[in-house]
């Protein structure tokens, strides 16, 4: 199998940004609902790194929360 320039590049800048200890998708969800709670504040501290850093590297997790916040907003209207 052989990658296009475009995949190694994509797999070179995931691999730039892996840690030791990462949230695998279903942790992530588990800490969804206090993610999407906490106030702009909180979300840039220490205790969402790592849900910041799994959306980050995880498309469809990003893509499934743009929803819910998107929901969340015009339930609130």
């Amino acid at each position: 199998m052989t990658l296009s320039h475009e995949q190694v590049r994509t797999l070179l800048v995931s691999l730039r940004f892996t840690r030791d200890r990462e949230l695998t998708c279903d942790e992530w969800l588990e800490d969804l609902s206090t993610y999407l709670e906490a106030t702009p504040t909180e979300k840039l501290g220490e205790t969402f790194q790592l849900v910041r850093e799994h959306l980050d590297l995880c498309s469809d997790c990003r893509e499934e929360i743009a929803m819910m916040v998107m929901a969340l907003c015009l339930s609130s209207e």
